[in-house]
C-alpha cells in the first residue's frame, strides 16, 4: 500500500504522465488533418446584385500529409512514456529500500536492546558498584562503561537510520507537510 500512495501522489510521475497524454492528443490531430475536411456555412455575395445562400468547401491536404507532426508527437509519447517507466521504477526502488531499511533496523535494535546493549548495561553497573566497594575497579569500570557507551551509540545509530527510512517513506507517499521540513 506504501508502494501503491508512493505512486499516486508521485508529482514528477503526474507530470510525466500529462506529458505523454499531451503528445497523444497532438498525435491524434496530426493524424486528423490528413484528411479531408468537409465545411459548410452560409455565403454571401456583393456586387450589382447580392447573393445569399449556403456554400459547401472541401479541403483537400495534398502536400501536408502531417506525417511529421505525427511521428514526432510519438515520439514524444513514446519518451515520456518510458521516462514515467523510469520514474515508477525508480519510486519503487525508494519505497522498497526504505521497506526494507525499517524492518531491518528493527530486528537489529530487537537483537541489540535484548542482547548486547542489555549485557554491557549490567556489566557497567557491576563494576560501578564494584568501584564503589573500593579497589582497583577503575579500569573495569571504565571498560564496561566504554562498552556501554558503544553498544549506546549502535542503538542511536539504528534509531536513526530507521528514521531516516521513516521520513523517506513520508516524503514518497506525500504525507510529509511543509512544518516538518523546517
Amino acid at each position: 500500500s506504501t508502494l501503491v500512495r508512493a505512486l499516486a501522489g508521485d508529482p514528477e510521475a503526474a507530470r510525466l504522465g500529462g506529458m505523454a497524454d499531451r503528445a497523444e492528443q497532438e498525435r491524434r490531430l496530426a493524424r486528423a488533418r490528413r484528411w479531408p475536411e468537409i465545411e459548410l456555412g452560409p455565403a454571401a455575395g456583393f456586387g450589382r446584385t447580392s447573393t445569399f445562400g449556403l456554400a459547401l468547401g472541401l479541403s483537400l491536404p495534398l502536400w501536408n500529409r502531417q506525417g511529421d507532426a505525427a511521428r514526432a508527437a510519438e515520439a514524444d509519447r513514446a519518451a515520456a512514456l518510458a521516462r514515467l517507466d523510469s520514474r515508477r521504477r525508480d519510486v519503487a526502488a525508494l519505497v522498497t529500500q526504505a521497506t526494507g531499511t525499517l524492518a531491518r533496523t528493527a530486528r537489529e535494535l530487537d537483537l541489540l536492546r535484548s542482547g548486547e546493549l542489555a549485557r554491557a548495561q549490567q556489566a557497567e553497573m557491576l563494576a560501578a558498584h564494584a568501584l564503589e566497594q573500593g579497589g582497583p575497579y577503575l579500569v573495569a569500570w571504565l571498560t564496561a562503561r566504554q562498552a556501554y557507551l558503544d553498544a549506546r551509540r549502535a542503538e542511536l545509530d539504528l534509531e536513526w537510520e530507521a528514521a531516516r527510512a521513516r521520513l523517506a517513506l513520508r516524503l514518497l507517499a506525500g504525507t510529509l507537510t511543509g512544518e516538518e521540513t523546517r
